[in-house]
């Protein structure tokens, strides 16, 4: 989904420059990928957390490669959300831009792209012990 929305917008803004027109509005489709995007990003924890993955995963009892894909998730919903809090909420007028809103939104993002980094660290660091 972030990589349709990442390619979306790089196609209105190539329109865009080269004065070619301009496609449908961006907040549209990115709104709607973002919204999508959570949909699966609950649904996915939620039935991690039933399963008790994370647990076994921050215990080290889950030594699999396939857990450094965990990381795509929490990039992805740091890229959105930022193009969404710049390209829709602030673009549109719901936030002005720098204010005391807008930065805590940004810095919430900013935190969670911290917690996938330091976790993209310990599973790495865990792989790397099991090899």
């Amino acid at each position: 989904m972030t990589t349709a929305g990442i390619a979306a917008m790089r196609l209105s803004h190539g329109l865009h420059s080269l004065e070619l027109g301009h496609g449908a509005p961006d907040y549209i489709l990115l709104a709607i990928i973002f919204s999508i995007q959570i949909v699966f990003f609950l649904l996915g924890w939620s039935v991690m957390k039933r399963m008790k993955y994370f647990k076994a995963l921050l215990n080290h009892e889950e030594g699999t490669p396939v857990t450094l894909a965990l990381i795509c998730p929490g990039v992805a919903f740091v890229v959105m959300g930022h193009f969404v809090l710049n390209k829709v909420i602030a673009a549109i007028g719901i936030l002005t831009k720098f204010d005391y809103t807008y930065m805590a939104i940004s810095f919430g993002l900013i935190v969670l792209q911290f917690i996938t980094g330091w976790l993209l660290i310990r599973l790495a660091r865990k792989q790397l012990r099991y090899t």
